[in-house]
């Protein structure tokens, strides 16, 4: 891989926490979650948001949507990685539906890449193509306020149906 970012190499990007955007937060929580052992370790858990881009379609509205990878990265890990995956796109069911309804981004959606450091630990990189809506609304006092909705619910959700 030669460039995975988890060892020291925060050359690039933007980390997660305290930026524009509120999905990786939301993401880290999930991995949390799912592997306990992040709850005593959570430096072994990074969060980063490279390649973002600000989309608005120059309509009178004055909202838009962020677009970003997000790259997570787990350290020095010996768990199962079906743990990791599995709770990946267990919060994309959710909070990213697109990666697994859209055949054109089940292809190319969620990627990763593996660095086997010795016989017991690797590190895991996952990187997830995912976008954000941004409603902008102008108060009495003519400032712009900012709101970040929930995604739209999945159909397989509304139908009562698992995929």
């Amino acid at each position: 891989m030669g460039g995975m970012r988890g060892r020291g190499r925060h050359d690039r990007g933007m980390p997660s926490e305290g930026g524009p955007v509120k999905k990786p937060a939301s993401l880290r929580q999930a991995v949390t979650a799912a592997i306990p052992t992040l709850a005593n370790d959570p430096d072994k858990l990074l969060v980063f948001v490279d390649k973002g881009r600000a989309v608005s379609t120059g309509a009178p509205g004055k909202s838009f949507q962020y677009g970003y990878t997000l790259n997570l990265i787990l350290t020095d890990w010996s768990g199962d990685p079906d743990h990791l995956l599995f709770a990946i796109l267990e919060w994309c069911r959710v909070n990213e539906s697109d990666l697994l309804e859209n055949p054109e981004k089940q292809a190319r959606g969620v990627r990763f890449e593996v660095d086997v450091l010795n016989h017991e630990t690797y590190d895991v990189s996952v990187e997830l193509e995912l976008s954000e809506r941004v409603i902008v609304s102008i108060d009495a006092g003519g400032q712009p306020t900012f709101s970040h909705p929930a995604e739209p619910v999945p159909e397989w959700t509304r139908l009562g149906g698992l995929i």
